[in-house]
């Protein structure tokens, strides 16, 4: 168990397959190492809560989301904010990497899907409609498909084609709403037929 946790936890992320990261209520980021005796690096950029983390090992970056707008890029091989996005005025809700790195996708409170590519940070390469109320997680399916879960009470899964320029890359189609069926649900699972 970690000490020093003093504010609420919003989120958490494996790094570098030992190192723990955490998003808290303050608008602070946490690398834990049970190796060490407390924390091993703190990021005090975020004006407001952290929302989402996700790390890509492939670079060393771990992508955090926050209330306050923006996304931003720490290095934690150098310990330094590599980079961010422009402040939005729609919450940050969670974050997600697609494209083979090249993409991170941001889901907000708004209920859009921000589309940020690996050599712009400062807005979105495209932002995508889907839901009508906050979009409050991404499970990456693959590379070029991610589901999404909202308050809508809808889940979606969006496709992109992420390939030359920006538009008209990304589409969404209901999965499940709340717990009806529609047209393009599966058929239930065999422990909802009541085997």
């Amino acid at each position: 168990m970690f000490a020093c946790l003093r504010e609420p936890i919003n989120c958490m992320e494996f790094c570098e397959n030992i190192a723990l990261a955490t998003g808290c209520d303050g608008g602070v980021v946490k690398l834990w190492d049970p190796r060490q005796d407390g924390c091993a690096m703190r990021f005090h950029e975020h004006g407001d809560y952290v929302s989402g983390l996700r790390y890509s090992p492939d670079h060393g970056f771990l992508y955090s989301s926050s209330g306050d707008g923006t996304l931003n890029i720490f290095d934690l091989r150098t310990g330094n904010l590599v980079n961010g996005s422009h402040s939005s005025e729609d919450d940050l809700l969670c974050v997600e990497i697609v494209g083979s790195g090249s993409y991170v996708c941001v889901g907000s409170q708004e209920g859009l899907l921000h589309l940020f590519r690996f050599d712009n940070w400062g807005l979105p390469e495209d932002t995508l409609p889907g839901h009508s109320q906050s979009v409050d997680r991404i499970l990456k399916v693959s590379e070029t498909a991610i589901c999404t879960a909202s308050n809508d009470g809808l889940i979606r899964c969006v496709y992109f084609l992420l390939w030359g320029g920006a538009g008209e890359r990304g589409t969404s189609a209901p999965l499940w709403h709340s717990h009806r069926r529609t047209t393009n649900s599966p058929p239930p699972l065999q422990s909802e037929r009541g085997r």
